[in-house]
């Protein structure tokens, strides 16, 4: 039972893209209010984080005589591999919310590994390239060794998400490969499998596991 009190957790600050050296400190925070306390998990490109993987970082939360909920990740001596998207996820029993942006360090560019997706048929799906490292000129996407995009329902961001709409199993299905470059000429890739499904094979396997 949910009373009139109850208030999902809302954003009233967020970190914006951050660029900073090597050896630079780095405090990322969200600022919430909202009933009960939150919950917030801090993740990079959808790793979840903690200070015990990483002695450089600390993740944190204080409470404001008003009320608000500060949540904070920071990280000493920023390194290259720091690079990447974080995202703080924040939520309570009636609610959600979440924000995320781009840690940019100077470096040479690199691809975090990514697991291999299964894209629905029919449905759009959209790639991030996990690409790290500052400053990155161009990213580029591959499918099977060819530059895409290959027809009308590819589309490439000027910030390397490739999106594909209504996947289609006979044309889509395969290896995908992100290619980061710098102002030097520097690249570097990384590579995901793509396996399409049918919605039938979805139903039947969500009856089978219910």
């Amino acid at each position: 039972m949910h009373y009139l009190l109850d208030v999902p957790p809302y954003l009233l600050s967020a970190f914006p893209d951050t660029t900073v050296h090597s050896g630079e400190k780095v405090s990322l925070k969200c600022v919430s209010a909202g009933n009960f306390a939150p919950r917030v998990v801090w993740t990079l490109y959808e790793q979840e984080l903690s200070t015990a993987q990483n002695s450089r970082i600390r993740i944190g939360d204080y409470v404001s005589h008003q009320g608000h909920v500060t949540s904070f990740l920071n990280i000493t001596d920023a390194r290259v591999e720091d690079s990447g998207v974080y995202r703080c996820d924040i939520s309570n029993d009636v609610g959600a919310v979440w924000h995320a942006a781009r840690l940019n360090v100077y470096g040479p560019p690199f691809i975090r590994p990514f697991p291999n997706i299964s894209a629905i048929s029919g449905q759009e799906l959209v790639l991030n390239c996990p690409v790290g490292g500052y400053p990155i000129k161009s990213i580029t996407w591959q499918k099977g060794g060819i530059i895409l995009p290959l027809d009308h329902r590819h589309k490439i961001s000027n910030t390397g998400y490739l999106t594909i709409q209504d996947v289609q199993k006979a044309a889509d299905e395969g290896e995908y490969t992100c290619i980061a470059k710098n102002p030097d000429g520097l690249t570097a890739s990384g590579s995901t499998y793509i396996s399409v499904v049918g919605m039938l094979l979805i139903k039947i396997w969500v009856q089978i596991c219910a």
